[in-house]
Order: structure tokens, then sequence, then C-alpha cells
């Protein structure tokens, strides 16, 4: 994993956060980014703090259901690992803008 695609530190100590001037917390500010990264397919690289990591990329936004659904190659090893460890970050860019963010309660759904 390259330093651009590691996932950021984040100030767990309850200290200053020194990125919460970059965060975006507005659902809807939250949405339209979403729909970008479907949209253009932007790669997503997905990695779990054992250092199992994948390339994915947004297939689909569930608004109601507060879910994501991402494509995954199921043929690798890291992604049942990925998925029984239920800690996943989530990075990628738009244009040269890095975006992080975390996924929980991952669940593995094979078809369409």
């Amino acid at each position: 994993m390259t330093n651009d695609t590691r996932p950021a530190a984040l100030d767990a100590s309850g200290g200053e956060d020194p990125w919460s001037e970059f965060r975006v917390d507005h659902p809807a500010e939250v949405l339209k980014i979403l729909r970008q990264l479907r949209d253009a397919s932007v790669p997503i690289n997905l990695s779990a703090p054992d250092g199992h990591s994948l390339r994915s990329s947004l297939w689909s936004i569930a608004t109601e259901q507060r879910r994501l659904n991402f494509t995954a190659e199921t043929a690798g090893p890291q992604l049942q690992p990925m998925v029984d460890g239920d800690e996943v970050v989530a990075v990628s860019y738009l244009e040269s803008v890095k975006l992080q963010f975390d996924l929980r309660d991952l669940v593995l759904v094979s078809g369409s």
C-alpha cells in the first residue's frame, strides 16, 4: 500500500482534530460526493487493519437504507477476511481531493 492509498490516522483521543475543517458532514454534501464516485466509477481502495486490501468501486447507493454497495472481485483471498473483520476504510480520489470514510456492518452478496 502506498502513502497515497494509506488511510490517514484520525485523532481518537478527543483532542482538537486538525482535519476537521476538511470534513464533509452535511448529508446532502456526502450524498453528492458519493454520487460522483458512483457515476464516474472512480476506483476505491478498501483496507482493513490486518493489512488486507482490495480495489473496488461504488456500484449503488441505497439512501433509504443508508447502505452503499461496492463491486468486489470474489476470487481473491482478501475479501472474506475483510467482511469477517467488519472494519474497513475506503480511500479514493476525486480529481486531487483525497476522500476517506469508514465502512461497517459489511455483508457479502453474490449476484446482481
